[in-house]
């Protein structure tokens, strides 16, 4: 069979090759032949299914590179720029204080 992504890749094959791997086994009474842990079973497959697909979405919402380092410079500018802003309230202790940002 074709493991390709038009049927869910390769850990959709994993997953239905544990899942038929458990039913074996509770047909065997390996496992305990129970609707209760038939329906878990079922329902941990899915949830890890879902899980394997937000992987994708997770890796498509990146920051652009352009981005993180225009608010580097906003973040350094920011703390070059605290210490005289702060001079008149807290007069040499200003620059110690920025250490705190």
């Amino acid at each position: 069979t074709s493991l390709s992504s038009s049927n869910g890749g390769p850990h959709n094959a994993c997953l239905t090759w544990i899942l038929v791997k458990c039913l074996t086994a509770m047909k065997d009474n390996t496992l305990p032949k129970d609707h209760a842990l038939r329906d878990l079973l079922f329902h941990k497959m899915c949830d890890l299914r879902g899980t394997f697909a937000g992987i994708g979405d997770q890796l498509d919402g990146r920051i652009p590179l352009a981005y993180a380092h225009f608010v580097q410079v906003l973040v350094d500018s920011f703390l070059l720029i605290a210490p005289f802003a702060l001079y008149s309230e807290l007069d040499i202790w200003s620059i110690p204080a920025v250490g705190l940002l």
